[in-house]
């Protein structure tokens, strides 16, 4: 019975990501290990329209989950506690010699310092009383990730037997990855007081072992542990001839802060993506070049693509994901289903972090591949950020909604990956228009020589909605921006654009006119009169 919840658990969460990716990331993938092997996002294989883009998904926290339906939050939940993949186990362990990026910390921040009370001559300090009363843990993560509200465990864990925990700002877990030299808190529950064996296991390339006593009050207790040598420290303790669970400490250098490097004058480069113009600067030496790629054209939404490549196994996309309708724009829900991807995708993201992107809110994601997915370096980083461009709050409710989703996936060194995401800018409009004529009313032009048959057309009459009469010299706004197109003397207008979901309107001095939302096919005509109300 276990294994079969177990099963189900897993089935329903591929079930939702896989549905996620079919309505809202066209260009989903399986990672293939490297970039550049078939059916990367680099190079799609002979068939495949639109590249495979294994960069996104990754481990987020969420912030919200009383929009989530229990059900599902109960599996999120589990998402919730990283636990990084180290091969302890195998055969080379010369990984854990080498320093890590400050991201692979991030996600444990809050179960240690920089300071504690020295140790003398034992593994942590003398044990003193922990009022659990004065502050108890918001939740309690196990060592396999699974956490539980300290309520629940405090209510179906047996209060006889022996405990150990690693406690943070407001959480307690079994599992911690910290740099060296770091303290952390330990808190150990004895359901009697009296002497206790202490006991700490580190392994490296080799396993050693330390032991000490010490006198455990009932009830909780509270020490420091020093973090002062690399390696996988397991911590244990008996009072009583009963042993506690193990904790478990991964300690590793922290590599040095990137250096800072002066930025560019160079001006941003803008590329066309669509109805959008897209601008940054990578603020690097290294040679690259940009493609855009035709639209993926579903029912409900477009997503227009962006690639920036150096070589096989170093690149970036931009991709704009385009709804037809006012689509839920919950950073918290994106996160999850970027963490979800990350799980079927085999990157292993340990540092979400909430940012503002071209003014807007959003967030990053870093990451590595999990030990023995592909051929990545062991310092091969993976950054994802995501930001919604319209986002706004719903008057149907404690949500907010949007139409556009911005989406920047990196394997670029992380001081490239900063230029990219704190320079790019994405602006919706058109190309300027020019004053061709089309039986007497002016539409927009192709950009870049794009040939006509590429675009579509919406025409239709700006009326007043209480005498049916033409409003003349009405200036048409696609998307909100003004076009320089005006309607005729009866009211009519012909105004071409990408295909895409665009909201048509009019500006004009004596009317108010209300906005449509129309979709446009390539090379075909479709209708749309605009009501106009008087000033």
């Amino acid at each position: 019975m276990q294994y079969s919840k177990i099963l189900l658990c897993m089935t329903v969460l591929v079930c939702l990501a896989f549905q996620t990716c079919a309505q809202s990331d066209p260009l989903g993938g399986s990672a293939s290990g490297t970039m550049g092997s078939s059916g990367d996002y680099l190079s799609p294989p002979t068939g495949q329209k639109y590249p495979t883009d294994w960069l996104e998904g990754g481990y987020v926290r969420s912030s919200d989950r009383s929009i989530v339906d229990p059900g599902i939050a109960g599996m999120l939940q589990w998402l919730d506690a990283p636990v990084p993949s180290f091969p302890w186990y195998s055969s080379d362990l010369t990984f854990y010699k080498q320093a890590v990026p400050d991201t692979m910390f991030s996600p444990f921040r809050e179960y240690y310092t920089t300071t504690g009370t020295p140790v003398v001559g034992g593994i942590i300090s003398n044990p003193t009383k922990f009022d659990i009363t004065q502050k108890a843990p918001s939740s309690v993560y196990y060592g396999a990730g699974v956490g539980l509200p300290y309520s629940q465990y405090a209510a179906i864990v047996p209060s006889k037997t022996n405990d150990l925990w690693i406690q943070g700002a407001t959480n307690w877990t079994q599992y911690v990855v910290s740099p060296v030299g770091t303290w952390l808190q330990l808190i150990a529950y004895a359901p009697v007081a009296g002497p206790a064996g202490f006991y700490e296991t580190i392994q490296t390339d080799t396993t050693g072992s330390k032991y000490s006593t010490y006198q455990f009050n009932q009830g909780y207790n509270t020490m420091n542990f020093n973090a002062d040598q690399v390696g996988r420290h397991m911590l244990y303790f008996v009072v009583n001839s009963q042993p506690s669970n193990v904790v478990v400490v991964d300690v590793f250098a922290q590599a040095p802060a990137v250096s800072t490097k002066p930025v560019r004058t160079a001006a941003p480069e803008t590329h066309p993506l669509g109805p959008y113009t897209v601008s940054f600067n990578m603020n690097t030496d290294m040679s690259y070049q940009v493609k855009t790629q035709d639209p993926a054209i579903y029912p409900f939404v477009t997503i227009y693509p962006l690639v920036i490549t150096t070589d096989n196994t170093t690149g970036a996309s931009i991709s704009i994901t385009q709804y037809n309708n006012l689509t839920p724009s919950i950073l918290g829900v994106n996160e999850e289903i970027a963490a979800l991807r990350m799980a079927l995708r085999g990157i292993n993201v340990t540092a979400p972090e909430e940012m503002v992107i071209d003014n807007m809110n959003g967030f990053l994601l870093s990451g590595m591949p999990f030990a023995g997915m592909g051929n990545a370096s062991p310092d091969f980083m993976v950054y994802q950020a995501q930001y919604w461009l319209d986002s706004k709050d719903c008057e149907c409710g404690p949500v907010s909604v949007g139409t556009v989703l911005v989406n920047i996936a990196s394997t670029y060194p992380q001081d490239v990956t900063e230029g990219l995401l704190s320079s790019i800018h994405v602006a919706a409009g058109q190309m300027p228009p020019t004053q061709t004529q089309d039986q007497n009313v002016l539409i927009t032009p192709s950009s870049n020589n794009v040939p006509e048959e590429t675009f579509g057309f919406v025409e239709g009459r700006v009326y007043d909605q209480k005498n049916g009469v033409g409003v003349a010299s009405a200036e048409i706004t696609v998307d909100y921006n003004p076009t320089r197109i005006m309607t005729d003397a009866l009211g009519n207008y012909r105004v071409m654009v990408l295909p895409a979901q665009h909201s048509i309107g009019a500006q004009s001095s004596n009317y108010s006119v209300i906005p449509s939302s129309v979709m446009v096919y390539r090379n075909q005509t479709t209708k749309l009169d605009l009501k106009a109300v008087s000033r």
